[in-house]
């Protein structure tokens, strides 16, 4: 499709706009959409890392401090996967990217241009993915 930065910009202030008249308090949904987000997250990798540390005393001391640094340095517990359905154009994914930095962030829609206005506007934000939910 190609939109260029500028064009996408425009398009994306005004989809916000927009969206602000309907949702008045829209930024309020958002900011506590993404304290819900980020509590979940960060509660999961807590309770995994606790677990993985758990499982490694059980064995061997040594191998279970080697384990855990290599895990540490690789970031073998994972990036958590997050999913925005009905991303638009990518408008809380943003919100979640600058919240959550080492997420891994898939939005999805099923409108084509507001996913190229996502993909121009907000690259790093997500990875966008067209497809029809709940077909």
């Amino acid at each position: 499709m190609g939109v260029s930065m500028s064009t996408a910009r425009r398009w994306v202030e005004r989809w916000e706009l927009q969206q602000q008249r309907y949702a008045v308090d829209r930024e309020t949904r958002f900011t506590v959409i993404t304290d819900v987000v980020e509590e979940v997250v960060v509660q999961d990798v807590v309770r995994d890392a606790a677990g993985d540390r758990a499982e490694n005393a059980a064995g061997d001391p040594a191998h279970g401090v080697a384990q855990d640094a290599a895990q540490d340095a690789a970031g073998e517990h994972g990036r958590p996967l997050l999913l925005d359905l009905g991303c638009g154009p990518g408008s809380l994914a943003a919100r979640l990217a600058a919240r959550l930095p080492h997420a891994e962030i898939v939005a999805v829609d099923m409108d084509p241009l507001l996913l190229e206005l996502g993909r121009t506007h907000r690259p790093d934000a997500a990875r966008y993915v067209d497809a029809v939910i709940g077909a």
